[in-house]
């Protein structure tokens, strides 16, 4: 189901792993952080994750330093998301 974040904005995350960057075949994640701007917009998609497919990706964003947080969308549908901590 698409979703929508107001008051994000799209940033790239350095990947520290060389074994990982090698494998996605770039240097960088795409992420999300949040800005003083309340008109900047995120567009997406909203998925619903068993809680073991959170923990593994859990796992795997913080690999990177990303960390999940509770946001509401535009529509007010509470979901989790990952954020460089940065």
């Amino acid at each position: 189901m698409p979703g929508r974040l107001l008051g994000y904005t799209k940033t790239l995350v350095p990947i520290t792993d060389p074994v990982r960057a090698a494998i996605h075949g770039t240097m960088h994640d795409a992420n999300i952080v949040r800005t003083q701007d309340a008109h900047s917009e995120v567009s997406g998609v909203v998925v619903e994750p068993t809680d073991r497919e959170l923990a593994r990706a859990d796992l795997y964003e913080s690999d990177d330093g990303c960390v999940r947080v509770r946001v509401s969308t535009a529509t007010g549908r509470r979901v989790w998301v990952y954020v460089s901590k940065s």
